[in-house]
């Protein structure tokens, strides 16, 4: 009988050239660097001085309501239309929740809706040249 492609497993030498094995390893989002490579597959000790992980930086919801309620009290607090201040209160709370423990996402999403108001000003200044008022 004839047999069928051997099936490979995870870290097991996939391809061997002048003497050298290679490991496939595989990963999720963008691909790693070079150095990186060798830290995934343990042939490479990660620098613990290395941010981010040196920073030890978490972000922490809690931390963050609690801080804007000191504010708040300590006679800091903007002074808004309260449908304002409930949209702003419902729009912190489904951003917590959607975003718990991703703040690298977290940021990216505000990044994006900060840009909005410059990109309608860019493309109302284009149209203004365009029509040459």
């Amino acid at each position: 009988p004839k047999e069928g492609p051997k099936q490979k497993k995870k870290g097991e030498p996939t391809q061997e050239q002048d003497g050298e094995k290679y490991i496939e390893v595989a990963y999720e989002g963008a691909k790693p660097s070079s150095e990186q490579g060798l830290e995934i597959t343990g042939l490479k000790k990660r620098d613990p001085l290395r941010p981010p992980n040196c920073l030890k930086l978490t972000l922490s919801n809690e931390a963050v309501k609690e801080t804007e309620r000191k504010r708040i009290e300590a006679g800091g607090g903007v002074d808004a239309h309260p449908v304002s201040l409930f949209l702003y209160d419902v729009g912190c709370a489904l951003l917590d929740e959607l975003f718990d423990e991703r703040p690298i996402q977290r940021f990216w999403f505000l990044e994006t809706i900060a840009r909005i108001p410059y990109f309608s000003y860019v493309s109302m200044l284009h149209l203004y040249e365009s029509f040459g008022w």
